[in-house]
């Protein structure tokens, strides 16, 4: 470890995370720390709790590899505000972890427990036995953005926070993970012009859906500009049994806006959660493995479904372009000024009672 002014040798060690945390447990006023281009074999976690205004810059061909049985996170910054983390590259060595997904602390590439104003840029994070990069606890102002993440055994990128302020998920690329790729437990995230896209199960099998609100009535959160491709369902509302429901029948006020979500079993699912708006989306050739298949799914009550378009090209067979689904039954839903024209029969199937139908183009 050198002084960036003077040259100094402050600290050496063969071992990385050691010469890392000591680093970073110096910045007591903040500063930056720059990983030198190298493979860096991380035995135990780079970790540090309340250091404010830290940025970690990663020269190109600088890469953090997680060693055989580290069974945790690679990086794990505790309630520090101001992090900034820049071009980091991780390979997770899933394989070589031997404790389960669910362990905790969790098997991530990036943990952030708590901190606020908190930027993660251009990362590449990859082969995780869990999440690419996982935020949990209370976390304002959080951005991750122009990151591409792939092959993680459950989510790309799992947001955990509660009731945030001003967060926003950004212009990444997200692919082959086992669960969901980009998960929010929370509100007032925006999820914005990112790409997740084959969600194949790599490591396990499991949801393989695109973007996910998994406690949904804690909205709002915004899911809008996004391009979702060969998912299990594109967008989903659905809570998360394994932590209960917080408010069932609850209003999530969430917007689904202006996405592209292509060859997926459903399109949009909206599960329990009342009262969210699903509209100007492109949706096409859902339904890919046969059986349940909508373009639009609506388990729940008092949703608006506006100007989306629904579109069919191979003649395939399906739920309908929106299925309200007679689970509950629904209530009062109201699909309007959609477009249907290229949408196979049956355009929507309506299981609900007291749906509005109005102003679509090609229905009946």
């Amino acid at each position: 470890m050198k002084d960036g002014t003077t040259g100094q040798i402050l600290y050496q060690s063969t071992n990385p995370t050691q010469v890392a945390n000591n680093a970073i447990g110096n910045l007591t006023q903040g500063g930056n720390i720059l990983f030198k281009a190298g493979t860096y074999t991380v035995s135990q976690t780079i970790t540090w709790s309340q250091r404010n205004n830290v940025e970690l810059v990663f020269e190109e061909g600088a890469k953090l590899v997680a060693a055989n049985g580290l069974n945790a996170p690679v990086v794990h910054p505790i309630g520090s505000n101001g992090l900034t983390i820049r071009n980091i590259e991780i390979d997770g060595n899933a394989a070589g972890q031997t404790a389960p997904a669910e362990t905790s602390p969790h098997i991530d590439g990036i943990l952030i427990t708590f901190g606020d104003n908190v930027l993660i840029d251009e990362a590449y994070i990859y082969n995780c036995k869990r999440d690419g990069i996982g935020a949990m606890g209370a976390t304002n102002y959080l951005t991750i953005r122009n990151s591409i993440i792939t092959n993680c055994g459950w989510n790309g990128i799992t947001a955990c926070g509660g009731v945030s302020v001003s967060s926003v998920i950004e212009k990444n690329e997200i692919s082959h993970v086992s669960d969901v790729g980009i998960t929010i437990y929370g509100a007032n995230y925006v999820v914005n012009n990112n790409w997740v896209h084959d969600l194949d199960g790599v490591q396990n099998t499991r949801a393989r859906w695109g973007i996910a609100v998994e406690d949904p009535y804690d909205g709002p959160n915004t899911i809008r500009n996004n391009l979702i491709e060969r998912c299990s369902w594109g967008i989903v509302l659905a809570f998360d049994q394994s932590v209960g429901i917080s408010d069932p029948g609850g209003e999530g006020h969430h917007t689904i806006t202006y996405n592209t979500i292509n060859y997926c079993q459903c399109g949009v699912v909206v599960a329990t959660v009342e009262a969210n708006t699903i509209s100007y989306n492109t949706i096409t050739n859902w339904n890919v493995n046969g059986g349940d298949g909508g373009g639009i799914t609506l388990w729940s009550s008092r949703n608006v479904v506006e100007g989306n378009t629904l579109i069919i090209t191979d003649g395939r067979i399906t739920k309908g372009g929106v299925w309200i689904w007679n689970s509950l039954p629904p209530v009062g839903n109201i699909i309007r000024n959609n477009d249907f024209t290229l949408c196979t029969n049956p355009k929507i199937l309506d299981q609900g009672i007291g749906t509005i139908i109005s102003g679509n183009v090609g229905y009946p």
